[in-house]
């Protein structure tokens, strides 16, 4: 069965704390994305035919939900006052208050949608082409700029006052303040799957297996670096003062503080990790279909 595990952090001593609690997920569905807002925990999953999303309000207890559509969700995002998912290979997306009652919305092209993220007052999302999209309230959405590279666009976050993507499989990256205007930046080459900023450092991870990974403190400039062991980096969130990095089929993720010096921790079994969110001084993780069953327990 799927499991999602909560991740609880306490600095003492510059040490971490880290306790490890197993939580059953509904269904044994593919759990694609998590974020966490007003309160609750909200889940998609990516399985065709299904319509499920998932709710908690402590990472723990989980209630099945129903979205608008059976279609493969793929990401979800939390502006401050509405939640909103997008569908991949569908003009598809949905809208709620609460993670509880969703809305059918159209997104403005049917195209295999990626990620979604919210900052500077708007929604943005990306494909895996070149097409993106935005919306200022969750609800109406508009054709966004075309990003500067016809690649696969994993990965999209917003800090430090712009939108940035990563594309997989390419030395290519991008910058916007709204979502209308990309601009190329050059990276390193390596499989970029996400980029998140803490700390004034955005960080950059690739899937592999590889130890390849990247720094910036403007998302234009990017130096390459190394992680402490060649795996397939698969998330990577910044919160509570740290940066976290979870890895797919692993058992090992990573912890840092300044986004240069990590630390590796065990879970407690090797598994499909997904994605990583935090809220409710907690860090929450996804287990994804292709997950071996018992692949989490508590430590």
């Amino acid at each position: 069965m799927l499991r999602s595990i909560i991740l609880s952090k306490a600095a003492a001593a510059g040490a971490y704390d880290v306790k490890w609690q197993a939580t059953t997920m509904p269904a044994a569905l593919d759990w694609r994305y998590n974020t966490y807002g007003n309160g609750t925990f909200v889940a998609v999953n990516s399985s065709l035919g299904q319509q499920q999303a998932a709710t908690s309000p402590d990472g723990v207890t989980w209630t099945a939900q129903n979205m608008p559509a059976s279609t493969n969700w793929f990401s979800v995002a939390w502006s401050g006052s509405i939640f909103a998912a997008i569908a991949s290979s569908s003009p598809t997306g949905a809208s709620s208050p609460d993670g509880v009652t969703w809305t059918s919305r159209n997104l403005p092209s049917n195209t295999s949608w990626q990620r979604v993220a919210y900052g500077g007052g708007r929604f943005v999302a990306v494909n895996l082409s070149n097409v993106s999209a935005y919306s200022l309230d969750g609800i109406t959405w508009t054709a966004g700029g075309a990003l500067p590279w016809t690649g696969n666009w994993y990965g999209l976050n917003y800090g430090n006052g712009q939108f940035v993507a990563v594309c997989n499989g390419t030395n290519v990256g991008a910058t916007s303040p709204d979502g209308v205007t990309w601009t190329m930046q050059a990276m390193p080459s390596a499989n970029w799957l996400q980029a998140a900023y803490g700390n004034g450092l955005w960080v950059a991870i690739a899937s592999g297996p590889t130890t390849v990974y990247a720094t910036s403190p403007d998302a234009i400039t990017w130096t390459s670096r190394s992680m402490p062991l060649s795996l397939n980096w698969q998330d990577i969130v910044f919160a509570n003062g740290m940066f976290v990095v979870i890895t797919s089929n692993n058992t090992t993720y990573a912890v840092s503080s300044d986004g240069l010096t990590w630390t590796t921790y065990l879970l407690p079994s090797a598994a499909n990790w997904r994605r990583i969110a935090f809220g409710n001084n907690k860090f929450v993780v996804l287990v994804g279909a292709n997950s071996s069953v018992g692949a989490v327990s508590t430590v």
